[in-house]
């Protein structure tokens, strides 16, 4: 069965959604709705460091996106590299929400509540009834679903280190970027750790403590974290733009 060139049947939330937003991307997703903003070439410099890591080596297939604390901007990253990776031309992305205390996903590509995970998990629904297309051809979505009495038991199943497994290597043009709970509050972000090829650790530029940042580093591995995303350094963007003005790349009015 070709997982993901057939997504299934819809149920009427999903065929109701399914070009919701199309049009007008969501202003989170700086890939589309900004692209030659400072932030969306960040996300081309990472997906450049994933892709070809260098000495050799073969990329990563799979990638956790975590961070310490909520608000850091991890599905932001999340939902951008997997973008930037999909407009490549050979490199097919599955973007998989594993937050499911708080998932977010589905409602930044356009979508209402949805099912997804929690429902193959607990429920064995079909998987290929709950992949969700995007605006682009090569991005699709697994959304959390709906956010279980124990998110900790079911994302350290066997059965979820089996999905991570059977979706990466299904293909193997394809990317598979994960969305995770913060680690200093859910307890799943250290099994899923054990489950990816790598991690890129989000932190917020001012305010995660370094100690938290050293904690991680540890409980991860540093041999595991392929990149470091600082997220929402006002310098870098203040200098990004001078630059790009001063080689004429400016999109103000003058």
């Amino acid at each position: 069965m070709k997982l993901f060139r057939r997504l299934g049947r819809k149920n009427k939330k999903q065929a109701h959604a399914e070009h919701a937003g199309w049009d007008s991307p969501n202003k989170k997703l700086v890939m589309l709705h900004s692209p030659d903003s400072y932030a969306a070439e960040q996300f081309r410099v990472l997906k450049t460091k994933v892709l070809f890591p260098g000495s050799g080596a073969a990329p990563p297939r799979s990638l956790l996106i975590a961070g310490a604390f909520q608000g850091v901007g991890k599905s932001f990253v999340a939902e951008n590299l997997a973008i930037s990776i999909a407009q490549s031309i050979d490199q097919y992305v599955l973007l998989m929400d594993c937050d499911m205390r708080r998932p977010s996903i589905h409602t930044t590509f356009g979508y209402d509540d949805v099912p997804g995970i929690s429902e193959y998990l607990k429920n064995n629904a079909p998987l290929p009834s709950l992949l969700l297309k995007t605006m682009m051809p090569k991005l699709t979505l697994l959304p959390a679903g709906s956010p279980p009495p124990n998110p900790a038991e079911i994302i350290s199943s066997k059965k979820m280190g089996e999905l991570i497994e059977d979706v990466e290597n299904r293909y193997d043009d394809r990317y598979i970027i994960i969305d995770s709970p913060p680690s200093r509050i859910a307890a799943e972000t250290d099994a899923i750790v054990q489950k990816v090829d790598a991690v890129i650790l989000v932190v917020k530029y001012g305010e995660t403590p370094r100690e938290s940042i050293a904690e991680m580093t540890e409980t991860i591995g540093k041999e595991k974290i392929v990149a470091v995303v600082v997220n929402q350094c006002n310098s870098a963007v203040n200098y990004w733009r001078t630059q790009k003005s001063y080689y004429g790349y400016s999109t103000k009015k003058r």
